[in-house]
């Protein structure tokens, strides 16, 4: 450590400052000609970073004015805009990270998933200087306002990053550093974001591991917050196994058993009256698991298999959970009613866990940090009711990821609708959708017939190259959405429906939508949880 250097605060146990999550640092400062070329030419110029060109590129189609001084769009007390649960954690913050802030000349920020800020603190020489950029409570600092910066940025993408000098795309910003981290909830929705900004002289080596500490620190807290509500797992996480002879029990990073099923407690009984709060370890046997903090990074978390330390043997099945952005957040174990060791039941049981292993590692095949992310998305995100928007080139592979979904999901002994939008005729679109009541027109079945959104009724209907759909089709959509309810042609009879709803496309749909190509309360919907596929040339 260099002489004078001030150390990070301990907002989190050391053990929990093991970084293992998709970051991007900030680079070498583009040269101003590279900046120019850009804004007045679109020139790429080859050796600035892929991302920081591809939001300049988003904040020029979104219309960002590159030479804008403006203070930012803010909204006043009284408007929607609800902080209270943000706010809660920034109460949860330890003290001694103003003191770092200060000591080191940095503003620390939170932000909502829009970008806007609701807690901001830290220096007041380098508050009076993000001041003059609009750096304030209730700021919009979203791509859409400002242009390429660490939150809006972040907040895009789903991973921490830093943006310095003029990689930013406002040239009122070029004198600053920004590094933030988004944080998600237990349903792995972006629930905002963290930052530490500064003039562009200060250092930030010593920052990605402050905010994404204190991203994983509110991660933790949303986490246990939830299953503390629920006295159990939250239900958006934990899978809805239809067996009888099965509980659950979710354990923190700790160690500590934070939510227990019923029918865990009651297998396990005879071994621990009361499983809340216990040590897992005391229950099970759990091996090289015993170190949680430690040992995280290297599970297994595909062939995780463990027994209780007392007889008689029960066995469970052990899944990792991840936050989207990396962060591991503790285990799920899947405990099996006890039984002769060549009983059908325990056969089968064991066959359940060997296949789900293999559809749960072969989906998605690579070992980048990108390809992991993506996988450790499907699995989060399969749990959950949320819609869900699979983004990527043609051939990158949407179809086999909205099927892992369908597969590793609680909906996977039900339907998998999957509905190719660009394919289907303008003329027979509506009545493929939403099916038709008897002699409701010409040539119609005189039965009728079943649309496939009641085809998927229970299961999962997967919406592919949904950029392509029809504007009035696309109203058709969004009323089954916001409705849960089908009607069909010629019937005034809405038919409830359950089911999750999966899109892809290959289009940028914020672009559609700002071209009046796309109904933006429609990209809203479905803009949910997204997930994004990388090329097959960056994939080798």
């Amino acid at each position: 450590m260099k002489a004078g250097q001030k150390t990070l605060p301990s907002i989190l146990p050391k053990a929990e400052q093991n970084i293992n999550v998709i970051i991007r640092r900030g680079g070498v400062c583009p040269d101003y000609r590279d900046w120019k070329g850009f804004i007045d030419k679109k020139i790429h110029p080859p050796e600035i970073d892929r991302l920081i060109l591809d939001s300049w590129q988003r904040c020029s189609e979104l219309g960002v004015d590159p030479a804008s001084d403006a203070q930012l769009d803010t909204i006043s007390p009284n408007d929607d805009f609800d902080n209270d649960l943000l706010l809660g954690l920034a109460d949860r913050l330890d003290p001694s990270l103003k003191k770092f802030m200060v000591a080191r000349n940095l503003v620390f920020a939170i932000t909502n998933s829009q970008g806007r800020f609701v807690y901001r603190d830290g220096a007041p020489s380098a508050i009076a200087k993000t001041d003059k950029l609009g750096f304030e409570v209730s700021a919009d600092w979203s791509e859409k306002s400002v242009g390429t910066n660490a939150v809006g940025t972040a907040l895009r993408e789903g991973f921490p990053l830093q943006v310095f000098g003029r990689e930013h795309f406002r040239a009122s910003h070029h004198t600053f550093r920004c590094t933030a981290s988004p944080f998600f909830s237990p349903s792995g929705q972006i629930m905002g974001c963290v930052d530490i900004s500064s003039h562009f002289e200060v250092d930030h080596s010593q920052n990605f591991e402050m905010v994404i500490g204190v991203s994983r620190f509110f991660e933790r807290i949303l986490l246990q917050a939830h299953a503390k509500e629920m006295q159990a797992w939250p239900s958006a996480i934990m899978e809805k196994l239809r067996s009888e002879n099965c509980g659950q029990l979710v354990v923190e990073s700790t160690g500590i058993i934070c939510g227990v099923e019923p029918r865990a407690q009651a297998i396990l009984s005879s071994r621990c009256s009361n499983l809340m709060g216990r040590r897992a370890d005391e229950i099970f046997d759990l091996g090289p698991l015993k170190l949680f903090p430690q040992n995280h990074c290297q599970l297994n978390e595909n062939k995780i298999i463990v027994r209780t330390i007392r007889s008689p043997v029960v066995l469970a099945e052990v899944k990792p959970l991840w936050s989207p952005s990396g962060l591991w957040l503790g285990l799920l174990l899947t405990v099996l009613e006890p039984g002769p060791p060549h009983s059908p039941m325990t056969l089968a049981a064991r066959n359940l866990n060997v296949s789900a292993i293999s559809q749960s590692s072969s989906f998605y095949l690579g070992d980048s940090a990108a390809t992991c992310q993506v996988r450790r998305r499907v699995q989060a995100f399969a749990q959950t009711p949320s819609t869900i928007l699979i983004t990527g080139e043609s051939g990158t592979g949407k179809e086999r990821i909205a099927r892992a979904i369908h597969s590793l999901g609680p909906r996977r002994g039900s339907p998998f609708v999957p509905i190719n939008c660009g394919a289907l005729p303008d003329t027979l679109i509506q009545s493929e959708l939403l099916g038709y009541a008897p002699g409701a027109f010409t040539g119609a079945d005189r039965n009728g017939r079943p649309g496939l959104f009641e085809q998927a009724d229970g299961g999962v209907i997967f919406l592919d190259e949904i950029g392509e759909l029809p504007m009035q089709q696309q109203v058709n959509l969004l009323r089954v959405l916001e409705e849960k309810a089908v009607t069909r042609i010629g019937s005034h009879r809405a038919v409830p429906i359950n089911i999750k709803v999966v899109a892809a496309t290959n289009r940028n749909l914020e672009t559609e939508v700002d071209k009046g190509r796309f109904r933006g309360d429609l990209y809203h919907r479905l803009n949910v949880m997204v997930i994004h596929l990388s090329p097959l040339r960056e994939r080798p």
